[in-house]
C-alpha cells in the first residue's frame, strides 16, 4: 500500500471519528480513535482544514467537521428527498407503460440511477440498476441531463468524457451538440440500441419550482414496447407526470 493511499485512509478514518455524539474532538481524541501518532494526525488535519473538510474552534482548539462535509451532507439529503418526491410518479409511469421507470441525476461526468421502479413487462432488462452509472452521451435520461448543463460543461463532456457502450452509442461531438439542442427544444429524448441491443428508453426532464432541471425520469424496455412505427409512445403522458412534480421540488438554493 502506498503512503498516499495510507494517508487517504487515515483522513477518512478521521472523518468517521465524528458522529452525532462526537461533534467536536480534541487532537488527543483523534489520535486515540484513528490509531496514529500526534504528528501524523496534526499533518492530516492541517491538510483537511485547508480543503474545508475539518475546522478548528479557536477557543477550545477542538476539531469540527468543515463546510465541505456539511455541503456534501446537504447534497445527499437533497437527492434522498428528491427520490421520495418522484417515486410515486415513477410508479405511475411504470404502471402506465408497463416498462421500468428510472430516475437519473448527475454524478460528475456521468449519470447515476437514483431510483428504479419495475414495470409489469414479462421481460426485465437489467440495464441501469440503482446506484449504477452511465456516460452522459448514452441513454435518454443521461442525455436529458447533459442537454441542460452550461455550454462550457456540455462542450467539455462531449469532447472529453463520452464513452461507447454499443456500436450505436453516439460519440461524435458535432452530432451530440445538434442532438442536445433538439432535446432542449422538444423537451424529451428517445434513445435506441445505444445502451443495449433491442432496447429503447424515453426520458423527460424533471424541473424544480424555479424551472431548473434537477433530474431526468425515463422509461425503458424492448424497442417494440416503446415505438409506434418510428415515433415514441407516452411522450405527452411522461411530460405531464414530470410537470406535476415541479411545484413540490425546492431549488438547491432554497427558493
Amino acid at each position: 500500500m502506498s503512503s498516499y493511499t495510507k494517508s487517504v485512509g487515515r483522513a477518512l478514518r478521521i472523518l468517521q471519528s465524528f458522529s452525532a455524539d462526537r461533534t467536536a474532538l480534541a487532537l488527543t481524541e483523534i489520535v486515540k480513535l484513528v490509531g496514529v501518532d500526534k504528528a501524523t494526525a496534526r499533518r492530516l488535519l492541517v491538510t483537511m482544514q485547508q480543503h474545508g473538510f475539518v475546522d478548528q474552534d479557536p477557543a477550545t482548539r477542538q476539531y469540527l467537521l468543515g463546510p465541505v462535509v456539511v455541503e456534501l451532507g446537504a447534497a445527499v439529503r437533497l437527492k434522498q428527498g428528491l427520490a421520495e418526491v418522484v417515486r410515486p410518479v415513477m410508479y405511475q409511469a411504470a404502471k402506465l407503460t408497463g416498462m421500468t421507470a428510472y430516475l437519473g441525476v448527475l454524478y460528475g461526468h456521468e449519470a447515476i440511477c437514483l431510483e428504479r421502479i419495475e414495470g409489469r413487462s414479462p421481460v426485465e432488462l437489467r440495464l441501469w440498476t440503482r446506484g449504477s452509472r452511465l456516460p452522459l452521451n448514452c441513454g435518454s435520461a443521461p442525455r436529458i441531463l447533459l442537454a441542460h448543463l452550461s455550454e462550457a460543461e456540455i462542450r467539455d463532456i462531449v469532447t472529453h468524457h463520452t464513452r461507447r457502450i454499443t456500436p450505436k452509442s453516439q460519440t461524435s461531438p458535432r452530432v451530440l451538440l445538434r442532438t442536445l439542442a433538439e432535446i432542449r427544444a422538444r423537451g424529451w429524448e428517445l434513445t435506441v440500441d445505444d445502451v443495449a441491443r433491442d432496447a429503447a428508453a424515453l426520458g423527460v426532464p424533471i424541473r424544480d419550482r424555479t424551472g431548473e432541471v434537477v433530474a431526468a425520469m425515463s422509461v425503458g424496455g424492448l424497442t417494440h414496447q416503446l415505438l409506434d412505427g418510428r415515433r415514441p409512445r407516452y411522450v405527452k403522458e411522461l411530460q405531464a407526470l414530470a410537470a406535476r412534480l415541479s411545484p413540490r421540488i425546492p431549488s438547491s438554493n432554497g427558493a
